[in-house]
């Protein structure tokens, strides 16, 4: 067992040692369905540059639709682009954290574990949250929180109530991936009954106990 461990420990610190000069980007590096594994870090910048090039986008758009209302964006109008050293930074240090002992533990799970990076766009996004919102205005509603009421020593509770919403996480990922996968496609936004906020028990006690001192 003692010289199991011990050629254990050995294959560790030579593993540890070739991974401290290890200049390529870490095994089953992914973006989209590309593998980057085992590019030297001085070329994937180019290549990331070959494969989102922001030429590809100019004249695009992307339909937006709300229970059959449809709104179309324009990359153009936003001024969405990549943001390839952004991309080419996160693929380059995937890993590698600066620790020599975790990084070799991130290489060797590297061998046997896919990472997915995704591209990176930039873009108005304000523009597009305000098309999101005029699209579904008509079907959103607010949830609304539980509140109370103190009036001559009778407690009325009020709510809560579900509202309507649309997921925003959700259709701005879909939004993005429609321009960096170069689909663009339709972004559907599917208002949904949403809970709203649960009571802070201890802020609602204050709230009850402060009332009733007065």
């Amino acid at each position: 067992f003692a010289i199991t461990f011990s050629v254990i420990v050995l294959l560790f610190l030579i593993t540890m040692f070739c991974v401290s000069g290890y200049s390529r980007v870490y095994p089953n590096t992914f973006v989209e369905d590309f593998n980057l594994g085992g590019t030297p870090v001085t070329q994937v910048a180019k290549i990331i540059q070959t494969r989102y090039n922001d030429e590809d986008l100019i004249g695009k758009s992307v339909s937006v639709t709300c229970n059959g209302k449809t709104e179309e964006i324009s990359g153009d109008a936003i001024g969405i682009k990549f943001d390839n050293a952004a991309l080419a930074d996160t693929i380059i240090n995937n890993g590698k954290t600066g620790n020599s002992f975790t990084n070799t533990f991130s290489f060797l799970k590297s061998l046997f574990t896919k990472t997915n990076i995704t591209p990176v766009v930039v873009y108005d996004r304000d523009a597009v949250a305000k098309v999101f919102d005029n699209i579904t205005k008509d079907y959103e509603t607010e949830p609304v929180p539980t509140s109370f009421k103190v009036e001559d020593g009778t407690l009325t509770i009020y709510g809560p109530q579900n509202g309507v919403k649309a997921d925003r996480n959700l259709a701005f990922a879909d939004f993005e991936r429609n321009f960096y996968s170069k689909t663009f496609g339709t972004v559907k936004l599917s208002p949904k009954d949403v809970a709203p906020a649960e009571i802070d028990i201890d802020e609602a006690i204050d709230f009850l106990t402060a009332d009733m001192q007065e």
